[in-house]
């Protein structure tokens, strides 16, 4: 274990003891963040799934992180109501910088969803400070931040691309089978 996992594991438990995370009903989600990485943002089905959303009267924001310096003009000038971070706004040890952590630690989510398949200390902290009733990830950490893994190994096309409408009908059902 290196110096910035040691740093992240001393912050995730300090966040820890300040939040109680549980599972939530379906109908009982008003807003949802949607966490991830440059690449699942560029599929075009994640469009499909904030419209559906929208359209049931769920509040969608997105945050989205980049291990590069900047972001292409592309993707900073898509229609959604999202943040975007790169790696200049991390520092060192892979922590995002305190703006970007307390501007999302002082919002309330009912469910956080983490889209990254491949894990990232930027996320993981972002994760860690924001205060959703449920958090549901793709993939297994060594650190126990969600709630909920979704099985994503199922959810992929022929090119091993992830299928985000497969694994937000995946999300529906289970998040609508609990009371």
């Amino acid at each position: 274990m290196n110096i910035n996992q040691l740093l992240f594991l001393k912050y995730f438990q300090k966040k820890q003891r300040k939040q109680s995370n549980n599972f939530i009903n379906f109908d009982k989600v008003k807003k949802i963040l949607l966490l991830g990485d440059m690449k699942c943002f560029e599929n075009r089905e994640l469009n499909e799934i904030v419209s559906r959303y929208e359209a049931v009267g769920k509040q969608v924001k997105t945050l989205i992180y980049t291990d590069r310096a900047y972001f292409p003009k592309e993707i900073s000038q898509k229609v959604w109501n999202k943040n975007l971070f790169s790696k200049r706004e991390v520092n060192l040890f892979g922590r995002p910088k305190a703006k970007i952590l307390n501007d999302i630690a002082v919002q309330d989510f009912d469910l956080l969803v983490d889209l990254s398949v491949v894990p990232s200390l930027p996320a993981m902290y972002v994760i860690a400070a924001v205060n959703a009733t449920c958090k549901i990830g793709l993939k297994e950490l060594d650190v126990p931040l969600y709630n909920l893994i979704i099985d994503v190994n199922s959810s992929k096309n022929s090119g091993n691309d992830l299928k985000l409408i497969t694994v937000f009908e995946k999300i529906d059902y289970y998040l609508k089978k609990i009371n």
